[in-house]
């Protein structure tokens, strides 16, 4: 009769254990999963600085990650040269820093105990632009035409130059001394051929 009332007991406790042990184990569980903590740039942030990297960190490891990012005014993906996971951050290094405008950054990842986690935020980048060597130097060249294209003006304006005057007054003088040449040789033709009459 013991016996019975023993087997049942441990038949009865085990039923019992074996129902329970669900809701220790599953919140244990939960809880070892990676959770999204912040990023950078932030959610909704406005960055006045080039963007060259983008960041996204969890409250535990992550295995693998991915992520892309997309200029919502254009839709054009930006070129991610790495994506490099630091134990609890997933670190997307750009080709070349953002551009202005919109960014939507979608990312995905499998934490170390194989659970898969994804989720997007955006910001707004607005950083002032660098003139590079090449930009400057158009920028001396459009200066410097400028400068020609005034100075050109500048002596039309003035009128005839000191050259154009020294030209001018060489033209009569040659003017000049071709007339008296000629009626020089025109006088002495005319008092050749009186003579001849005479």
């Amino acid at each position: 009769m013991n016996g019975g009332y023993s087997y049942m007991f441990f038949k009865r406790l085990s039923l019992a254990v074996f129902l329970l042990l669900p809701l220790f184990v599953f919140p244990l569980t939960a809880g070892a999963h990676s959770h999204f903590q912040s990023s950078t740039p932030g959610e909704n942030e406005e960055v006045n600085e080039p963007v060259t990297e983008v960041q996204v960190s969890f409250d535990g490891g992550i295995g693998t990650a991915d992520m892309t990012i997309t200029n919502t005014d254009t839709d054009e993906e930006a070129a991610i040269e790495s994506i490099d996971v630091d134990n609890t951050s997933m670190i997307a290094i750009l080709q070349e820093p953002l551009s202005n405008g919109a960014y939507t950054v979608e990312w995905q990842n499998i934490g170390d105990d194989g659970h898969s986690l994804d989720g997007s935020f955006s910001f707004q980048v607005n950083a002032e632009e660098e003139t590079t060597p090449e930009d400057e130097s158009i920028a001396e060249e459009n200066a410097a035409n400028e400068n020609e294209v005034k100075q050109d003006r500048d002596h039309e304006a003035s009128g005839p130059g000191e050259d154009e005057t020294n030209t001018a007054g060489t033209s009569v003088l040659w003017l000049s001394i071709i007339i008296a040449g000629l009626f020089i040789v025109a006088l002495v033709i005319f008092t050749v051929l009186r003579k001849r009459k005479s």
